[in-house]
């Protein structure tokens, strides 16, 4: 497995967690809205629309799949959790027999 790329901003949370749309199971990660480099180009150039930038960026942080960014992982010890991951074991045992 090759190392995935991630922004060094990305804070790890600790509860094991399932994507369902991608079935990556391991840890969500705290992003946030928007760009860095629009946020420093806002602030270099103009003060108060980097500052109003920076507050929209940091006003709701989400925490989400590291491999397909999307906000919907689930806890793998709740029921729902168990059941997505069935589904993903399923998946991949029905590829790996069509190898």
């Amino acid at each position: 497995m090759g190392r995935e790329h991630r922004n060094p901003r990305e804070k790890p949370v600790t509860a094991t967690k399932i994507c369902p749309v991608c079935g990556y199971k391991g840890k969500a990660v705290l992003k946030l809205k928007g760009h860095v480099s629009v946020e420093i180009i806002l602030w270099i150039l103009l003060i108060i629309p980097g500052f109003i930038y920076s507050m929209w960026r940091h006003s709701s942080p989400r925490y989400g799949c590291p491999r397909c960014i999307s906000d919907t992982m689930i806890p793998i010890c709740t029921p729902e959790g168990q059941k997505i991951t069935k589904e993903f074991e399923h998946v991949n045992i029905n590829i790996l027999n069509q190898l």
